[in-house]
């Protein structure tokens, strides 16, 4: 693989982002990112086909305006940066490379199926290292354990979540998380610009079109590279990872981690597909001035139903037992048991001190705390029935339980 090594111009810019208009452009995006850093190295792992692919389909499909155009510069140029301070670290101390990534415990599944708050769990296990909100903004310098309270990043991200929740009152009754919370490895293989995490904030189908046929296991590979990173000055006993869309890479997962622990919520799609267009709509809100519901939901819909039958042979292809199946139903319903169980099934010991936090966090935590998410089917031109029919298989083939 070519090494990424571009020359760039002009001074190094300390302040950071401007509101100077940039041309959502690869060239244009690197430029700003090397003037920002000084610095010219993006390593090996790919970078310029998925930003070329993604650029052009935000210039053509996403709809972005002025303000839009301007978020979403900043927001590339800021990956690009992160991305060339996270290959300067190992460059300057190539023993990074000597940190061990073992047995990672990786939460998949649907979006919208238990996914964040079985990984909020997991989280409180003492002897579990999860990516902090805060860590997979900016990841480097790498962080170091004593400092984990007092880290400058931890109060920049409490006042980027305060400036977010205000732009969108809503958000905190779909998802609620503080700067220290777990948050999904999806944003940290944003560097490799091979990431589902990108269709979430965009209307982008040739980049999901074309993100679809690729092979994710350098993505993964990167990834491991930042957790590498991460673990160094702030070691992990076992880390705890989460992504909704690891069930399309399973294959690339294993090829990187092994001994991976896999496992994979499940919760009625009649649920889930209309929550997510949901979220997807308050999120595209940001960079757009209006959003087409129901062209959501028929879009998210499709793309996930189009998804499932790889994913489905995948899993099949599998060992019986290789994936932990944990079911959202008993997770509102027992959710320290349902955590104890699974932890059996995966090999890990559920402490005392960790059913301890557990309770604790639950009880700080509610379910509905900021309010229902309140949802329809029909506001996103999808119904119950229609989404349950296109995962027939899905639901029969993972016993799915339908909920009323």
């Amino acid at each position: 693989m070519t090494r990424t090594t571009i020359a760039g111009t002009g001074q190094v810019e300390a302040t950071g982002m401007t509101n100077a208009t940039i041309d959502l452009t690869p060239e244009a995006l690197i430029d700003r990112a090397i003037r920002l850093t000084g610095l010219v190295d993006f390593g090996d792992a790919p970078l310029l086909e998925g930003l070329t692919v993604l650029c052009r389909s935000m210039r053509e499909e996403a709809g972005l305006q002025a303000e839009g155009l301007t978020r979403t510069a900043d927001w590339l140029i800021q990956i690009l940066s992160q991305r060339l301070h996270i290959e300067d670290w190992y460059r300057r101390h190539p023993e990074i490379d000597l940190v061990r990534v073992d047995a990672p415990l990786i939460v998949m599944g649907l979006p919208r199926s238990g996914t964040t708050a079985l990984s909020q769990y997991i989280a409180r296990d003492p002897a579990m290292r999860s990516i902090r909100r805060w860590e997979v903004e900016w990841p480097a310098p790498p962080p170091v354990a004593s400092e984990d309270e007092t880290d400058p990043r931890i109060a920049a991200m409490e006042r980027y979540l305060a400036r977010r929740d205000a732009e969108a009152p809503d958000r905190k009754t779909k998802i609620n998380y503080d700067a220290s919370d777990p948050s999904e490895h999806s944003q940290l293989m944003q560097y490799t610009f091979l990431s589902y995490r990108y269709w979430g904030y965009y209307n982008i189908p040739s980049y999901d079109a074309w993100l679809s046929q690729q092979d994710l296991t350098p993505a993964y590979a990167y990834l491991n590279r930042v957790l590498k990173l991460l673990s160094w000055k702030c070691p992990a006993q076992h880390w705890n990872l989460k992504h909704p869309s690891d069930i399309l890479a399973i294959p690339a997962i294993l090829r990187v981690w092994p001994d991976a622990r896999l496992v994979w919520t499940h919760r009625d799609p009649g649920k889930t597909i209309p929550s997510v267009a949901s979220f997807i709509e308050t999120e595209r809100k940001k960079f757009v001035p209006s959003v087409d519901r129901a062209a959501i939901g028929v879009a998210e819909l499709e793309r996930r139903r189009r998804h499932m039958p790889p994913v489905l042979a995948a899993r099949a292809a599998l060992a019986p037992g290789r994936i932990v199946d944990v079911y959202n139903v008993d997770l509102v319903r027992d959710p320290i048991g349902t955590v104890a169980e699974t932890y059996a099934r995966v090999g890990l010991d559920f402490t005392p001190a960790f059913a301890e936090r557990l309770k604790a966090h639950i009880d700080e935590r509610p379910k509905g705390q900021f309010g229902a998410h309140r949802y329809e089917a029909e506001d996103y031109g999808i119904d119950a029935a229609t989404v349950r029919s296109a995962f027939a298989d899905y639901i029969a083939q993972c016993r799915v339980p339908i909920e009323g």
